[in-house]
């Protein structure tokens, strides 16, 4: 029998006999000699290859060559392209002086495109711990927020069934639309625009969310693409034509509608829906329906609606599929009405601020109260407590909820999407454990393929596990189906920018600025490309050239919290910084109190330091006294008694924060807790140290660079030391 000539693991497919590598569909570039090595490699899963062995197979006999500078050079590169790391491996082992060993189930397709499962060791992703581990996980900032609940239990191993899974997977990747690719030939691009409420002002958030449940019905269906919430919320009673809309969008079918609510003569609630779909490139329609229902009806309308438009665009549904479009969550009213305030509050999971995040767990707990199998009101409430424990003050009694939620979500339904999405978010932010967190969101991507939030969640979990460039190809499938979606091109921005590429970065940001010009994360990272350049001024004029719209204390608040920028604002900004009060910060005194801190030392005023770091001190053990493993609270604390002067102190609380968050571990928000390890080491007068931990920092994918060091008055003891005038050049 002949040997299979096509290899899949987790989202990678390899033809041998073709010499490719494709992930997810995508053809990745890969040079001949780490593609050798992989081929190599995936012929005996499990086992040692040795080094000798790869000398014969690489290399002809009679060739000179440093051999260990080529192999490792292709294993570098192997890894490169698999988004691997040596430190946390999830596809090669590397063991020392003998060799390599691939790690991950392999399953292998013959000719006639049947998948065999091939016995190797499982995927460490995939792996069940059976206790959790939390640390801090978001976006660095002085508002520290994450902490450990339970203690790591050791990885439960998966047997033949995680194999035999892994053959299934391999099968299905195989057949979905590439992530990062065009649309396939003859699928058909819809956007689904917002359905104009023509009654009371305060029933819009029930209009947004017929729109939205349509828009999730028709997601998956096969020949079609429909672009994402995100994008279609700047389109709310819109006047543009739409051709405009559709070359925007890259849309070729719109789908609007109009609702009115109203009472029958017997004073039953009413809902009136008349959907239309037109072409895009000339406005001609291509059907039309009324629809008129009792309220409780509307559940069946919804998925009517999405039934007609997949019949008029001539898409063939299976059975599984139409059943599909008539399921609800939920037949119980007030419970959906419940859940689509939640939407309204959360913004439909793009809140970031803990008042509107708090809103939305209140309604999605009333949600789940009035109907407790409603699945998707489950998964939401699990995601806003996960933003809330990351954006707020973390307790221990959010993070119970979060988890509790999410498995609620995939009790109910185990084989949708959003539960799995729900628990790679709680493991992500909340758990701060990525490598748990990476199978269940790879597994939402899988089942709901056309969804850019999921991509989303995707890109950023392989960010914490430093898979930097493999991100980027999610994002940009994200942005393809939202592409107006600004947080995906925030996002974009940042991990450009976290690699270097700030050229790139500032496009992005500046296209998200085009279409939010007022949004704070946008105007601050952009201000931030600047800084790397070594440019304060460039930095300080991206700020001043804010539109009046943007509130100058949310502004001021907002740079000397997240990623300690306290020292770029001009000094007018910096006076009224010290004049905020908590409140410009949700009422946390540990972040007003350490902000004004900063600002205090940066104007020499020894009283006002310590006052302030006193302060914060006393707010920071109250709260880690609940979260007692959040390592950036943790390096804060450090950082406050470094101000306070004591110094043997504030360097063992720092110590012990990198402890809890090495880079290893967490690729997005470690550097930026061993950066504080660096400035409380240079507040002590411990240089060498300082220096010692300062230098990695610049050889990854993190936002300082030799221009920021060389305007950053926080280095700045450290600028006659001649290791320090070597670093920046």
């Amino acid at each position: 029998m002949p040997s299979p000539t096509r290899k899949c693991f987790g989202t990678f497919d390899v033809d041998l006999e073709a010499g490719e590598l494709r992930r997810n569909g995508l053809k990745l570039k890969l040079q001949e000699k780490p593609f050798q090595m992989l081929a190599m490699l995936l012929e005996r899963p499990g086992e040692v290859v040795t080094r000798d062995a790869l000398r014969e197979r690489l290399w002809a006999a009679d060739t000179f060559v440093d051999f260990d500078h080529g192999l490792n050079t292709a294993t570098r590169k192997l890894r490169q392209a698999l988004g691997d790391s040596a430190e946390n491996p999830r596809f090669i082992e590397t063991l020392a002086r003998r060799g390599y060993r691939f790690i991950a189930p392999v399953a292998s397709v013959g000719a006639a495109g049947a998948t065999s499962p091939v016995d190797a060791r499982p995927d460490p992703a995939d792996a069940t711990p059976a206790n959790l581990s939390a640390g801090p996980a978001r976006e660095p900032s002085i508002a520290a927020s994450r902490a450990p609940l339970l203690r790591r239990g050791r990885v439960a191993v998966l047997g033949v069934a995680a194999i035999l899974i892994a053959a299934v997977v391999a099968l299905i990747v195989m057949t979905r639309r590439p992530a990062g690719a065009p649309a396939l030939a003859g699928a058909k691009r819809l956007a689904v625009l917002p359905f104009e409420n023509l009654g009371s002002n305060e029933d819009d958030y029930f209009a947004d969310g017929i729109t939205d449940e349509v828009r999730g019905k028709l997601m998956n269906l096969p020949g079609l693409e429909v672009i994402a919430r995100s994008s279609w919320n700047e389109y709310r009673k819109t006047r543009k034509k739409p051709q405009e809309i559709g070359k925007e969008l890259g849309a070729e079918y719109l789908l609007t509608g109009a609702v009115r609510f109203a009472r029958g003569g017997d004073g039953t609630r009413r809902v009136q829906v008349s959907p239309e779909l037109s072409l895009a490139s000339t406005g001609a329609s291509q059907w039309a329906q009324p629809f008129d229902a009792t309220l409780t009806d509307v559940f069946q309308v919804q998925g009517e609606i999405a039934a007609r438009v997949a019949q008029a665009l001539d898409v063939a549904l299976s059975a599984g599929e139409k059943r599909g479009l008539e399921a609800t969550s939920t037949r119980n009213l007030p419970a959906y009405e419940a859940y689509l305030r939640g939407e309204e509050a959360s913004r439909g999971m793009a809140a970031a601020d803990p008042p509107s995040l708090r809103r939305a767990v209140g309604h999605y707990e009333q949600a789940v109260a009035l109907d407790a199998g409603f699945l998707e009101a489950w998964a939401n409430l699990s995601r806003a407590s996960s933003f809330l424990y990351a954006n707020g003050t973390p307790t221990p009694a959010g993070a119970a909820r979060a988890r509790e939620a999410a498995e609620k979500a995939l009790a109910i339904g185990p084989g949708r999407a959003e539960g799995h999405h729900a628990l790679g978010d709680y493991y992500r932010i909340v758990v701060n454990d990525a490598a748990r967190a990476l199978p269940e969101n790879e597994r939402a991507r899988r089942l709901s393929p056309g969804s850019a939030d999921y991509a989303t969640s995707l890109a950023l979990t392989r960010q914490y596990l430093g898979e930097w460039e493999a991100s980027l190809a999610d994002l940009e499938e994200a942005q393809r189906l939202d592409p107006r979606s600004v947080n995906t091109l925030r996002r974009l921005g940042f991990a450009n920018f976290r690699l270097h590429r700030t050229s790139e970065a500032r496009k992005a940001y500046e296209r998200g600025l085009a279409l939010a010009p007022t949004n704070l994360s946008l105007l601050r990272e952009r201000a931030m490309t600047y800084l790397a350049e070594g440019d304060l001024a460039g930095a300080r004029a991206v700020l001043k050239a804010a539109p009046k719209e943007v509130e100058p204390t949310a502004l001021v608040a907002f740079l000397a919290n997240y990623a300690d920028l306290v020292w770029v604002l001009d000094e007018a900004q910096g006076d009224l910084l010290l004049r905020l009060t908590p409140s410009a910060f949700d009422d946390d005194r540990s972040v007003w109190a350490i902000c004004l801190a900063q600002a205090s030392a940066l104007r020499r005023d020894a009283s006002n330091v310590r006052k302030y770091a006193e302060i914060a001190h006393a707010a920071i053990e109250e709260q880690l006294a609940a979260v007692p493993q959040d390592a950036q609270r943790r390096a804060v604390l450090g950082l406050s008694l470094a101000y306070m002067g004591r110094k043997a102190e504030a360097i063992r609380e720092a110590e012990r924060a990198v402890g809890f968050l090495p880079i290893s571990r967490d690729a997005q928000i470690g550097p930026y807790v061993q950066h504080q390890l660096v400035r409380v080491y240079i507040l002590s007068g411990e240089s060498e140290k300082a220096l010692d931990k300062l230098e990695p920092l610049l050889k990854i994918p993190y936002h300082l660079t030799r221009g920021w060091l060389k305007i950053d008055p926080n280095f700045d003891p450290l600028r006659h030391s001649p290791r320090f005038k070597k670093l920046i050049g």
